[in-house]
């Protein structure tokens, strides 16, 4: 519970405005915890199915995060400014970033595929050619397949 994915995730679930963080992150922990007479934390009988469904959210969501963050690291190594750089690549920056995307791809209603196929190709004689100079979009694609492909192997 001290991770920052973890504090990132119960902030997500959070309604802050006019609300007190301390009290709203105490709101949602109680529903599920409860606080011993020796001050220990355990789990209500009542929200355990709740609690094990958020952790598991949380997992797969730790999962969904490294994997995208590849390509952040990527894509930020070459960063001048070392604190920016340091924050994108931090576990946090990266489920931040994430979210960001996530939001915005639904606002837009981007089709990912169409753009992509967009990028690497175009119209030819009735179908598709490869446009010039986008051979390495499809190798690094490819590359990602595998990399997904193996990662899975292990899931």
């Amino acid at each position: 519970m001290k991770t920052d994915l973890f504090l990132l995730r119960l902030a997500n679930e959070m309604e802050l405005p006019d609300t007190d963080p301390a009290q709203a992150i105490q709101s949602l922990l109680g529903e599920v915890v409860i606080e011993n007479s020796d001050g220990s934390l355990s789990l209500r009988e009542e929200g355990k199915a709740k609690a094990v469904e958020f952790i598991r959210d949380l997992f797969r969501k730790y999962r969904e995060v490294r994997r995208k963050g590849r390509r952040i690291d990527e894509i930020t190594e070459g960063m001048l400014d070392d604190d920016l750089r340091e924050a994108f690549q931090s576990m946090g920056g990266k489920f931040v970033i994430s979210r960001l995307i996530e939001n915005s791809l639904r606002e837009h209603r981007l089709d990912g595929l169409e753009l992509w196929v967009k990028n690497h190709f175009e119209p030819a004689d009735g179908g598709l050619a490869l446009r010039e100079g986008a051979e390495e979009g499809i190798h690094e694609f490819l590359r990602h397949a595998e990399e997904l492909a193996e990662e899975f192997e292990h899931d």
